[in-house]
């Protein structure tokens, strides 16, 4: 696999999609979620995001334990799955309002195209966020990390670790429903010289915008 392939995948696959783990649900509380956005591309004269849309659950298995996965539907497009699963804890959640979250997960590919050497490819990620409140709204930041396993590296100069810091608001909609924003610096170590043209501050990663919504049922 050569640079340009492995610089686009770093991209892409790291938590492509809006945050809704920044507070905890609640035990017994189910909350379902879409998602819109990816990095930002050069395409018909201007910058356009990568329309990757994802469709996830979260469930509140405890008071600071929430558990949930996201399934990603625009490489079903190229003949593939996509998706992550895992658990976020709250270490803190103060009557002020503010919030921590930790969150370890897996994110998988597998392939279902013909005449392919390797079907499946898994990632563990972390994430950390925290969120403060804004009257019923809440502003928060945070960044994912995913680690590539050293099988995967056919880039020697690739580097281990993917960097994305983001930063979001979120509306809270009626009793149950809330919108979120959210802008992420994508692979914010990684050099992004490879064929796809980035939106790449000093040369590095992909900024994405996301937009989601998520309901409690």
């Amino acid at each position: 696999m050569n640079r340009s392939v492995l610089l686009a995948i770093a991209l892409l696959v790291p938590a492509c999609a809006a945050r809704t783990t920044i507070e905890p649900l609640g035990r017994g509380t189910t909350a379902y979620n879409v998602s819109l956005g990816g990095p930002m591309v050069a395409a018909f004269d201007t910058w356009l995001p990568i329309p990757n849309l994802s469709v996830g659950v979260n469930h509140g298995y405890c008071d600071d334990l929430d558990i949930g996965g996201t399934v990603y539907l625009l490489p079903l497009l190229y003949g593939n799955v996509g998706l992550d699963v895992g658990a976020t804890w709250y270490p803190l959640v103060d009557t002020a309002g503010t919030t921590i979250a930790l969150q370890p997960r897996i994110m998988a590919f597998a392939s279902f195209r013909e005449g392919v050497d390797s079907r499946f490819r898994a990632w563990p990620v972390v994430s950390a966020s925290a969120a403060w409140r804004a009257g019923r709204d809440r502003i928060y930041t945070g960044f994912d990390m995913l680690v590539f396993a050293s099988s995967f590296m056919y880039d020697e100069e690739a580097p281990p670790l993917i960097l994305s810091p983001f930063v979001g608001y979120r509306w809270a909609i009626g009793e149950s429903g809330r919108l979120m924003a959210e802008l992420k610096w994508h692979g914010v170590n990684v050099r992004t010289n490879a064929t796809v043209e980035y939106v790449n501050p000093f040369g590095q990663g992909g900024l994405a915008p996301f937009v989601g919504y998520e309901l409690e049922w």
